[in-house]
């Protein structure tokens, strides 16, 4: 009697394999990765009045930009001016890893998902063979 790949075990087995890296990956990049990367590009750094959704700064119990609007901040230039500081002087770079981190993990979900089918499969395969050797062991020859 010829033998016949097992289609549910080999592609449970191939699925866990392929799949599960895939999700090893996402998970150990997730928890693991460098989130020191995901900064804001210096050419792109943000308003302070559109950074209020993601960063508030305070000084000394008022928001900044109280402290800005009531002109109590002042700064002093290269050449020793003192001048007085403005939204348009303040910009802010935010660190993005968050928003990437739950993408990553996004992915992730859908990686278990599938190697969880792909374990499925591997459990269907092996019921399968063991199926069909207490079947050939009840034949007679």
């Amino acid at each position: 009697m010829k033998k016949q790949l097992n289609l549910y075990l080999s592609t449970g087995i191939l699925g866990f394999f392929v799949f599960g890296s895939m999700f090893i990956g996402d998970i150990y990049e997730a928890f693991y990765g460098n989130s020191s990367i995901w900064w804001t590009n210096q050419d792109m750094m943000l308003p302070l009045d559109k950074s209020k959704d993601r960063f508030e700064l305070w000084i000394n119990g008022q928001p900044l930009q109280t402290r800005l609007d009531n002109g109590s901040l002042f700064a002093v230039s290269a050449d020793g001016n003192q001048y007085r500081l403005v939204s348009k002087d303040i910009s802010v770079r935010l660190n993005n890893w968050h928003s990437r981190q739950a993408e990553i993990l996004k992915s992730a979900l859908v990686w278990a998902f599938i190697t969880g089918a792909s374990i499925a499969f591997i459990l269907a395969g092996i019921g399968q063979l063991t199926l069909d050797r207490k079947i050939r062991s009840r034949l007679p020859g």
